[in-house]
């Protein structure tokens, strides 16, 4: 039979001694030698009981462990946790079949300070919002008595503000244009084989404003947010006041409907609006992109408005209503401004008159002309005569627009072989010769254009009221006159069909460019 009881007992003198080290803090293990003892003829074992700081408060066990069949302390300090400077006790018990020994304080570990300083090319620098570049180099010393412990270094910055960074390897502290405008001091960690340091405010940043561009009015300060001016009216703002940034090239952005020839922008920054470019009328509003020498571009929305429309004059140009008229007169010799043109020998008549005299409420002062080929004209001349009104051009008009009634016919069945329209031009020399040049006119109302019927009551009025759909009068500036032709015409050869066109109330409007008010 064999017997199981533990034959050699111990007690705490067992000699129970270790080597105690002092060390730097070092980013990986420490490993304390086994501890001497003297134990004989018995079972034992190691246990971690506490570790403590040199204040007497309690470390945690969570960086610490020991071989139980050895001793051997391992300390882990690969997260950081061991304090440069701090003095560790540790208490070790040794377990055995009685019981358990306590060693009080039978390791101690003193932590040296980290040996890390620096130095800094700059502590203090002022950049503009746009910059891009490198601003300050930090670099560590090993203050070590050799000078020679520190290694493998590496650099990173405590919660880094937007736009700024460090590179790990050389220290080199950089800003780019994400940095928002303000006052920023920097905290540098280096980390290295002996542990981490943090440096506060190492250094201290000041990033200038965000970018501005403003345009002002004439008198160089106040602000300019909106421009009024007609569609033809050339204008160009002053310098505008650009800061923080310096610009390579500028770029205007412009809003649809506006084409590129039509506004531009100068290299100083000044926007330029193009005469006679005819912009269509309505509220635009204009940007700018603004691109530095190191690429960096600035977008800039809605610098100003441009708000373009057309001032129709309320007093007409011209009107006639013919009222003052009782006998035929040649409209040549009538109104200067209106002469007729009789292209083809076919009007019977072509004058001014107050007609239906023989029908007592239906009298009408009015242009008429009678037109015939009813045993005048051979069967295959057609008709062709013309009304023309010239006016002498100003050198502010730009768009005309003409209303005013007409009657046609003698009967209904006379529509058929007769048709009218209504053209523009600078230049009568055509009908001076007796011909009518296509090519020299611009056409108002095309014959399809009108109404259809014949009658009183405002079939033609001008094109803001939409009852006809016909254009206004473009006007080429530097032009001496400009000439409006109601022009009817046969369209068929056909003998012994005469008619009657009548022309009543003649206005023109017309819109002028004006000068640009700043606002």
């Amino acid at each position: 039979e064999i017997d199981y009881t533990n034959k050699y007992v111990i007690d705490g003198d067992i000699g129970f001694t270790y080597t105690n080290i002092d060390t730097y803090p070092y980013q990986k293990e420490m490993i304390s030698d086994a501890p001497s003892f003297t134990i004989d003829h018995s079972v034992y074992g190691f246990r971690l009981m506490d570790v403590k700081l040199k204040d007497g408060t309690s470390a945690g066990l969570g960086d610490f462990s020991i071989d139980y069949k050895t001793g051997v302390i391992t300390i882990d300090n690969s997260n950081g946790n061991i304090i440069p400077g701090e003095t560790y006790h540790f208490d070790i018990g040794v377990n055995h079949v009685d019981g358990i020994i306590l060693e009080a304080n039978a390791f101690v570990m003193d932590v040296f300070e980290i040996p890390l300083d620096y130095t800094i090319t700059t502590d203090v620098v002022e950049v503009e919002f746009l910059d891009e570049l490198d601003i300050a180099t930090i670099t560590y010393v090993d203050t070590s008595t050799g000078g020679n412990v520190v290694e493998d270094v590496t650099y990173s910055l405590k919660n880094a503000p937007d736009g700024f960074a460090i590179d790990e390897d050389t220290g080199v502290i950089s800003k780019d244009a994400n940095a928002d405008s303000g006052v920023y001091k920097l905290t540098v960690i280096i980390d290295s084989n002996v542990g981490s340091v943090t440096f506060d405010d190492v250094l201290t940043v000041t990033v200038g404003d965000a970018p501005s561009l403003q345009y002002v009015q004439a008198d160089g300060t106040t602000p300019l947010s909106n421009v009024v001016l007609s569609p033809w009216t050339e204008y160009q703002t002053e310098t505008p006041q650009l800061n923080g940034m310096t610009v390579a090239t500028l770029e205007i952005i412009l809003p649809q409907g506006i084409e590129d020839d039509m506004v531009i922008i100068k290299d100083d920054g000044r926007i330029k609006v193009r005469e006679d470019k005819d912009i269509p009328e309505g509220v635009y509003s204009l940007g700018v992109i603004a691109t530095n020498s190191s690429g960096t571009i600035v977008t800039f929305e809605n610098v100003f408005t441009l708000t373009v429309e057309a001032h129709w004059d309320v007093n007409p140009v011209f009107t006639e209503n013919f009222n003052n008229v009782t006998d035929p007169v040649d409209p040549n010799t009538y109104n200067s401004a209106l002469m007729h043109y009789d292209l083809n020998g076919s009007a019977q008549s072509f004058n001014v008159a107050h007609t239906f005299n023989d029908k007592p409420g239906k009298e009408k002062d009015l242009f008429t002309a009678k037109l015939s080929d009813d045993g005048k004209n051979s069967p295959d001349e057609l008709v062709d005569a013309a009304l023309v009104l010239e006016l002498t051009m100003q050198a502010d008009w730009r768009k005309m627009r003409v209303s005013f009634n007409e009657d046609f016919g003698w009967g209904d069945d006379r529509l058929d072989w007769y048709e009218r329209s209504l053209q523009s031009s600078h230049d009568i020399s055509d009908l001076e010769t007796g011909t009518f040049d296509n090519s020299n006119w611009t056409t108002i109302m095309a014959p399809n254009d009108w109404s259809g019927t014949s009658g009183w009551g405002g079939i033609h009025v001008d094109s803001d009221l939409n009852v006809v759909p016909f254009q206004d009068v473009v006007i080429t500036p530097g032009n001496a006159s400009v000439f409006l032709n109601w022009r009817v015409q046969k369209t068929e050869p056909t003998t012994g069909k005469g008619a009657g066109f009548f022309i009543d109330d003649i206005k023109v409007e017309v819109s002028k460019a004006f000068a640009a008010e700043e606002f």
